[in-house]
């Protein structure tokens, strides 16, 4: 920021630097006559200004000073030599005693033409900014905008700029908005440096959503793979999760941001995105490549991830070893579920069970899971106690169905017992009449 400051604080001062001839031209142009400085006076100030292009500037100063001691000098006289002690000074770095000098040209009022008042007061803007006085500095530039007709672009820009240095993030985007629609309606883009100043005082306000759109405005016209970046982090920031997943997408497929937190954080967005097939494979793909470890927060989100796609047989060897590093209850559920899906009954009732003995949270589904696994597998008992502990009107209908199970079961074991025993019976009376 410093940086533009001065070159635009180089261009103000350079502009005054053939400050006879040429501001004479300009107050000629605007009142159609010339204000002419006497022999005497005129003569002098070049000699003045020959000592400064000599860098001879302290000397030329002193004989300045002096010449205001002159009699019957003129107000517009008095302009052009502290104008030049403004200059000199400025050469010499003595800011504060340019400041003083532009300041006195301005207050000859009328005697100093409109175009040296211009000058002088676009000039004193950026040697207060550059001085940090950021008050001064907007009081001159609201003077300047008072008596310029059709304020320029720039104009615009240095008003928003010194809101900025000095901290007002919530008045710098309008006037350099104003700035970007006079370039664009000239056909010309925007400066890079006006829509940064503008992405930055959004970013300090909170407002994203005018962040990113300053960051697409920095791609249209500076396509950087930086602005890509930072607009996915706008995104991010905004909430706007698809768009942040679009372009998290388009930087790693594209090769620019392929390091693992990128793969993980696009991993993640898939799964936000309801996409859980794409995450599994992206970090299947990453985690056999060795770019993404394969360490156990990965394997929970991998895990995760197939089992939200539904492929239980991907699903099944990861989240058992998930679970079973772990010990993570939630990771057993899963892997039960995945396990009941598959039909494997009996691998079910296991992970189900672990679930319960590390504390899952559902404690009433991990317990009717494990009652249904056991229902398959014919442990009624056991089913029994399970959808017991689980509770609920779901469970006591299981529970009255096994009961009249154990009840038809025992019942036909009786009526089979009784026919065992006709048999027996039937065997024993053919015997014995045999005999």
């Amino acid at each position: 920021m410093k940086k533009i400051i001065s070159v635009l604080l180089t261009s103000a001062v350079l502009a005054s630097a053939s400050f006879i001839g040429l501001q004479q031209e300009v107050y000629a142009a605007e009142t159609k006559e010339t204000q002419a400085l006497s022999p005497k006076v005129g003569n002098k100030l070049l000699e003045l200004q020959e000592l400064a292009q000599n860098k001879q500037c302290s000397s030329a100063i002193s004989v300045a000073q002096g010449m205001l001691g002159w009699k019957n000098l003129t107000g517009y006289e008095k302009v052009q030599i502290y104008n030049f002690m403004g200059y000199c000074h400025y050469n010499t770095d003595n800011l504060v005693a340019s400041t003083q000098a532009y300041e006195n040209v301005l207050a000859q009022g009328a005697d100093a033409p409109l175009g040296i008042q211009q000058s002088i007061l676009q000039t004193i803007s950026s040697i207060y900014l550059q001085q940090e006085n950021y008050s001064k500095a907007l009081d001159s530039i609201a003077r300047l905008m008072r008596i310029v007709p059709n304020p320029t672009a720039e104009l615009w820009v240095l008003k928003g700029q010194a809101h900025y240095q000095a901290g007002q993030y919530g008045q710098v985007i309008k006037p350099i908005a104003r700035a970007i629609d006079m370039y664009k309606a000239q056909g010309k883009s925007p400066k890079e440096n006006w829509l940064l100043m503008s992405r930055h005082a959004s970013y300090e306000q909170g407002d994203y959503k005018a962040m990113s759109d300053f960051i697409r405005e920095l791609i249209r016209y500076y396509p950087k793979d930086s602005y890509i970046q930072q607009l996915a982090g706008a995104y991010s920031q905004s909430g706007d999760n698809r768009k942040f997943l679009v372009l998290t997408e388009i930087l790693y497929e594209g090769g620019y941001k392929t390091d693992a937190g990128t793969i993980k954080n696009l991993s993640q967005l898939y799964l936000m995105e309801d996409a859980p097939f794409k995450a599994a494979k992206l970090l299947d793909k990453e985690m056999q490549s060795g770019r993404l470890p394969n360490d156990l927060a990965n394997k929970k989100l991998l895990a995760t991830s197939w089992f939200q796609a539904r492929d239980d047989d991907k699903a099944i060897p990861v989240l058992k070893s998930a679970a079973d590093q772990s010990r993570d209850p939630e990771l057993y559920i899963r892997l039960a579920q995945s396990y009941m899906n598959v039909g494997q009954w009996k691998e079910g009732a296991i992970a189900a069970q672990s679930s319960i003995d590390t504390g899952v949270k559902n404690r009433q589904a991990a317990y009717t899971m494990l009652g249904l696994c056991n229902l398959e597998l014919k442990n009624l008992t056991a089913a029994k106690g399970a959808f017991q502990n689980a509770g609920g009107r779901q469970s006591r209908a299981y529970i009255k169905y096994i009961e009249k199970e154990v009840e038809r079961v025992a019942q036909l074991q009786a009526d089979l017992n009784v026919k065992e025993k006709v048999i027996e019976k039937n065997e024993l009376l053919e015997n014995t009449e045999v005999e």
